[in-house]
């Protein structure tokens, strides 16, 4: 099985580790994720070409467009999946991250994707867990509120997503 990591600078995504940088929902900003995706599914190509049977492309894509389909970032992404003759399986989490909307409102964005070859991916596995998890993706208001859950500042603004890789 071969992973690509699509958590990369400058858009260019790597089989290590790399640093996503952009998170606009601006169509600009949008076209730069366009070809990272792009080039993780010309990675993915060449695994399966190789010895690779089923690739998963996973990580912080900041795909800020996804959930509202901003400039058409979710139907580019699940198209550009099945393309592939893989799918996004993280595409029905309701978020993986928290971003500052305006002063005091954090609203749930899904920036973090598993996109995976048909069939490698137990169907419905895929969860999002800590304060995502513990909010059920629903917009908060107050950071730092008593209500906040533990992690929310001392952690991540992203939370952990987890898949089960099994038929």
């Amino acid at each position: 099985m071969g992973f690509v990591d699509v958590s990369a600078s400058r858009g260019c995504p790597r089989t290590d580790r790399g640093v996503a940088r952009d998170r606009s929902r601006d169509a600009g900003a949008f076209a730069k994720r366009k070809v990272q995706w792009q080039r993780a599914h010309a990675i993915a190509r060449q695994l399966r070409q190789g010895e690779a049977t089923a690739v998963v492309i996973l990580g912080d894509a900041n795909s800020a467009g996804y959930l509202s389909d901003d400039n058409g970032e979710r139907a580019f992404v699940d198209a550009a999946a099945r393309g592939a003759g893989m799918s996004v399986v993280t595409g029905e989490l309701g978020c993986s991250e928290y971003w500052k909307q305006s002063e005091g409102v954090y609203s749930p964005s899904l920036l973090d994707q598993a996109v995976a070859t048909e069939g490698v991916v137990k169907s419905g596995s895929a969860r999002v867990h800590g304060y995502c998890e513990a909010l059920g993706c629903k917009a908060y208001r107050g950071k730092g509120a008593p209500e906040a859950p533990e992690g929310w500042e001392r952690v991540s603004d992203h939370c952990p997503v987890t898949i089960e890789v099994g038929r």
